[in-house]
């Protein structure tokens, strides 16, 4: 059974998020406060992210927009609605390749013997500008289907991860990435099919790798393709 762990209490905190159908546009400035010029784009929504982890590298992401329409002018439009005292810039570290990722899991499950060397990944919403006779700006952003895919690499030393491939199987992919405070992201594709793959033998001296390629697909049971999970710091005793 569980071990008891008498009267002590304790509380997860936990936020997530989700690829859904809500629209979301966003109002984004770019301040050039030394000449007092600024860049105002409205009506911008997400189309594209990405991020890469690498060993003995930060992780790294990006994210791209598309909107309704840019002004530049000699005042901030935001100015006064969005303090920057209000916002504190993070005083943790930035993740890295080395000590803050955790385990790959496929369907659940580490494989000891898998080594990864590289996980990537990309969101695609599709957008697309939707202009009208008569009018500069764009009249709105249309919205497209998400597509999700992937990269995942590593070191070859036998045939079972590779056989994934082969045998065309549904397969859930996660992994969790952890600050030195515990403070946690756990990713999350539910059900995901690799769609390319390739080992490597470069030459003498090297070593063979295993190159796989995926796409990700919304979970049936689930509701959703990709899912980003945080966590604040996890007590050790539940952990």
């Amino acid at each position: 059974g569980l071990p008891s762990i008498g009267v002590d209490t304790f509380r997860i905190r936990e936020s997530h998020l989700r690829n859904g159908v809500t629209l979301k546009s966003f109002l984004l400035e770019k301040a050039f406060t030394d000449v007092s010029e600024y860049f105002t784009f409205t009506g911008m929504r997400v189309g594209t992210a990405n991020v890469s982890i690498a060993p003995g590298a930060i992780l790294t992401g990006s994210f791209g927009f598309s909107g309704e329409n840019a002004t530049v002018q000699g005042t901030s439009i935001i100015d006064g609605l969005v303090s920057p005292q209000t916002i504190p810039v993070s005083a943790n570290d930035v993740f890295n390749g080395v000590e803050n990722v955790g385990n790959v899991l496929i369907d659940g499950v580490v494989d000891p013997d898998v080594c990864f060397t590289e996980i990537a990944f990309d969101v695609e919403n599709n957008l697309r500008f939707q202009p009208c006779i008569g009018q500069l700006e764009s009249s709105g952003i249309g919205v497209g289907r998400t597509q999700i895919s992937g990269t995942l690499s590593a070191y070859f030393v036998n045939r079972t991860f590779f056989e994934r491939y082969l045998n065309f199987d549904t397969t859930a992919v996660s992994f969790t990435v952890t600050d030195a405070d515990g403070n946690t992201y756990l990713i999350d594709f539910p059900s995901v099919k690799f769609t390319n793959g390739e080992v490597v033998a470069g030459g003498n001296d090297e070593d063979v790798l295993v190159t796989i390629e995926f796409t990700a697909k919304r979970d049936p049971t689930l509701g959703f393709t990709l899912g980003l999970n945080r966590f604040g710091n996890i007590p050790a005793i539940i952990q």
